[in-house]
């Protein structure tokens, strides 16, 4: 095993330390391979009749690709990783460490949920402190890079495969030949595979569309296009394209012209006035007024009182072509995200039941009740006993 140093006083201090010094070779700077082969090696056994998972990356930021580029590379370049063409896949990303840096990690969760628990008894921590009594030297060891000093079983080795995003695809395969001529020790022999490594990549890089990596020192500029269909955009720098955006408007797309509307609409609400005038008490807690000057409930477009107005934000989430005649409960899950008004529940459960295409095409599903059965007789008095509640008949008045 490989130790690691703790600071650097902790160097000098370990390095008077005979055992130490005459055993350096255990306390290098860095480790820079594969651990030797040894009994013990890591094993994930899976769950019988599980199959591959596979995730995509995660999106990053370009300071994080950078870094996670540099991380890997390094990987590649101790030989601890290496390309794969594995069915299964775990996404990667970078967390921070207290010290300032960034620690490289493997989203394995998916994985976990496939493999067969270890299960053994953890020992009590007030059973080990007793087994210290009687010791006069306590000592404490890191391991560096500790995940790295253990071994995979070669059959095992396929499930551990990350997935980093590269522009190109294949882009490993590809550049492998390329990659070996750059090692340490390794003499610069220019084959026919290495000739047909970089005229590949070449054309990758050459072909049409390639989009541009990003540059964040640079300026951005964004070109942009909107119609009652949709909206799309695409980000260039110095007239190259690093990317293309777009999307269909649905009930989440709220028009500047509808806001100014309901703006109009708000200030004509007596209620909603009132609201107004007790912003910032408690009796209006909740409510808001945006930038724009609309006002808000929890973030939620406040709707008057008007007929027209909810009719057409009713039909919008009722009959538009990218709502297809929702239920009462789904309808009003949509529309409670963007805008309240009072008694918006029951009006909703009311216009959804007065839809004629809903009544002729949401049929009952249920299995008919059948005819009326006759009841036992009871073979003694108050042995069954029976009541039925008729409610929202007419009212006569008493003769």
């Amino acid at each position: 095993m490989i130790l690691s140093f703790t600071s650097v006083e902790n160097e000098k201090l370990l390095n008077s330390i005979d055992v130490v010094r005459d055993f350096l070779e255990v306390f290098p700077d860095d480790v820079l391979g594969l651990p030797p082969k040894r009994e013990l090696e890591f094993s994930i056994d899976l769950i019988p009749g599980v199959g591959p998972v596979s995730i995509s990356p995660y999106r990053m930021a370009p300071a994080e690709l950078s870094e996670l580029k540099k991380q890997v590379e390094e990987l590649l370049e101790k030989q601890m990783i290496r390309p794969s063409v594995s069915l299964w896949g775990a996404p990667m990303l970078l967390v921070k460490k207290k010290d300032g840096g960034v620690r490289l990690c493997v989203d394995y969760r998916q994985l976990n949920k496939l493999t067969i628990k270890n299960k053994y008894p953890l020992p009590m921590i007030d059973d080990l402190m007793d087994q210290l009594r009687g010791a006069s030297v306590f000592s404490k060891i890191d391991l560096r890079s500790g995940y790295h000093q253990i071994r995979v079983k070669e059959e095992d080795i396929p499930k551990t495969a990350f997935r980093t995003r590269r522009f190109i695809e294949g882009f490993f395969k590809i550049v492998m030949p390329l990659t070996q001529l750059t090692r340490k020790d390794h003499h610069f022999v220019w084959t026919e595979e290495c000739e047909k490594s970089f005229q590949e990549l070449k054309e990758k890089l050459t072909s049409s569309p390639v989009l541009i990596l990003p540059d964040p020192n640079k300026s951005f500029e964004v070109y942009c296009d909107a119609s009652h269909q949709g909206l799309g955009c695409v980000l260039m720098q110095e007239r190259q394209v690093v990317a293309y955006a777009s999307r269909h408007c649905g009930m989440t797309t709220i028009t500047s012209d509808f806001l100014e509307m309901v703006k109009q609409k708000q200030v004509q609400d007596a209620g909603l006035n009132k609201v107004r005038e007790l912003l910032g008490f408690e009796r209006a807690e909740g409510f808001e007024q945006d930038m724009d000057g609309v006002l808000r409930y929890k973030g939620r477009i406040c709707i008057p009182q008007d007929e027209e107005l909810k009719k057409l934000i009713l039909e919008e989430g009722h009959k538009s072509k990218l709502s297809v005649h929702p239920g009462m409960t789904n309808m009003y899950q949509d529309l409670k995200r963007m805008f309240w008004w009072n008694g918006m529940k029951k009006e909703i459960a009311e216009y959804v039941a007065s839809c004629i295409v809903c009544q002729k095409v949401k049929v009952e599903h249920q299995k008919p009740g059948g005819l009326l059965q006759m009841m036992e007789v009871p073979k003694w008095k108050w042995d069954s006993i029976a009541m039925d509640f008729v409610v929202g008949s007419p009212r006569f008045a008493k003769n």
